[in-house]
């Protein structure tokens, strides 16, 4: 992850708005003192030197590193996270900040009024922009750096090198676990036989004759996605009888975007005379049918045994609240105050994966925390108060061992969300269906 910390074209942009008589390119005096700063203590990135040929040797003098970053098409006239190595990245986004009397932006405004002397640093000359007036020179580098020095000299160990360690790490990821630590029922996908009134991934879906099948807008009968016998289940939130069932529109969006394209069925009772031949004769169709039709595209063409364990659940990487968690703690725990930026903005590369690889590898799941691959739909939608559970969760999953193969888009995931009141009386009329693929 990379984003911009500054811009010297910001800068330079005031000395046009204001009309001052500054050189434009004062506005990349400080950010070339902090590159300069930078370079010397051996922290700019290999990303940097290499995308931008001409800035090293300006570095040693040999040129303007303020020409350079106004005429470069990598640099486009930024400082951005990426161009620094992480011993130093995580100081780099604490210090250069444009809050706070300690931060490198102030640093810049406190040189300018030693530099001037108070009262000509508040004259209407300077239009209160006296930072951009003070030349730019050795002396400026030299005054200026103190402060970065100071800064670096008093920052804690926790901003210094590629990792604020393995124990830090482990005790965010404990504390993310207390606090959001909740109950879900996970469950396995596998190879096996299935039947009519099994718990499974496709195959014919249980269905009375006198009960109305569910279409899509085109008319088309809805298929079969998964099927949950409630008697292999013992959790709080669901009865311990009936069928569960979820449909999807064998369409090329899998239903998205259709309003009919989805439903949520329950059958209170199971009438075991019914067989998988009267379902036929209803013309309800198996995704085992559309095995080798190159037109129709399912998450499945097989159908599938499930298993279920009820297990805990938490908060994990790359879920809505996890950055904030963190965030929180890397703040009131650590002294380290990431403001508007998010952790994976300032840690390492390092230490984000690392919390990324606690994410749990079992991704299939009724309750708890939903996955995305991209963003919470109920976020665009402002739904996220009306569709609070996660209902039904199924992934993309390439069983090495298990021969299992779903494949929902490209490394996808599919989402049932209800509102736990509508749960709690086993209404599943308003459900918001959702299918997330990178």
């Amino acid at each position: 992850m990379t984003y911009e910390i500054d811009n010297g074209y910001d800068h330079e942009s005031k000395i046009k708005e204001k009309d001052l008589s500054c050189p434009p390119l004062s506005g990349f005096n400080h950010p070339a003192v902090f590159l300069r700063w930078a370079y010397n203590r051996g922290f700019l990135s290999d990303e940097l030197l290499t995308g931008e040929p001409r800035l090293e040797p300006a570095l040693k003098g040999e040129g303007d590193v303020r020409e350079v970053m106004a005429g470069s098409s990598f640099m486009k006239g930024a400082i951005k996270t990426s161009y620094f190595k992480d011993d130093c990245k995580t100081f780099v986004c604490f210090f250069y900040q444009f809050r706070g009397s300690d931060k490198y932006p102030a640093c810049v405004d406190r040189n300018a009024e030693v530099y001037f002397g108070t009262a000509k640093y508040n004259s209407e000359e300077f239009k209160d922009e006296a930072y951009l007036f003070v030349p730019y020179d050795d002396e400026y580098y030299k005054s200026l750096s103190k402060y970065i020095d100071e800064a670096w000299d008093k920052c804690p160990d926790l901003m210094k090198g590629p990792t604020i360690g393995k124990e830090r790490l482990d005790f965010i990821l404990d504390m993310v676990r207390q606090l959001t630590e909740t109950d879900c029922v996970s469950f396995s996908v596998m190879k096996g036989e299935t039947s009519l009134t099994s718990s499974k991934i496709g195959g014919y879906p249980y269905w009375p004759k006198y009960k109305e099948y569910p279409l899509d807008s085109n008319g088309g009968k809805l298929v079969l996605l998964a099927q949950i016998n409630l008697s292999d289940i013992k959790f709080d939130k669901l009865p311990d009888t009936g069928l569960l069932q979820f449909f999807i529109a064998a369409d090329g969006s899998l239903g998205l975007g259709d309003e009919n394209g989805y439903k949520v069925v329950y059958h209170k009772t199971i009438d075991e005379s019914i067989t998988e031949a009267d379902v036929k004769e209803l013309g309800i169709p198996s995704n085992e049918d559309f095995k080798g039709d190159g037109s129709t595209f399912l998450p499945a063409y097989e159908a599938y045994p499930l298993s279920f364990t009820v297990q805990k659940d938490c908060l994990h990487a790359g879920q809505d609240g996890f950055e904030k968690i963190v965030d929180e703690i890397l703040k009131f725990k650590y002294g380290c105050s990431v403001r508007r930026r998010y952790y994976w903005e300032i840690l390492s590369d390092a230490d984000c994966k690392y919390l990324e690889s606690k994410c749990p590898q079992n991704s299939h799941k009724m309750f708890g925390y939903p996955l995305f691959a991209q963003e919470d739909p109920r976020r665009d939608l402002n739904t996220a108060e009306i569709y609070n559970t996660l209902l039904f969760q199924l992934d993309t999953d390439y069983g090495e061992e298990t021969g299992v193969r779903i494949t929902i888009g490209d490394c996808g995931v599919i989402n049932f969300f209800i509102d736990k009141d509508d749960l709690e009386v086993l209404n599943f009329d308003d459900v918001l269906y959702n299918l997330d693929c990178c």
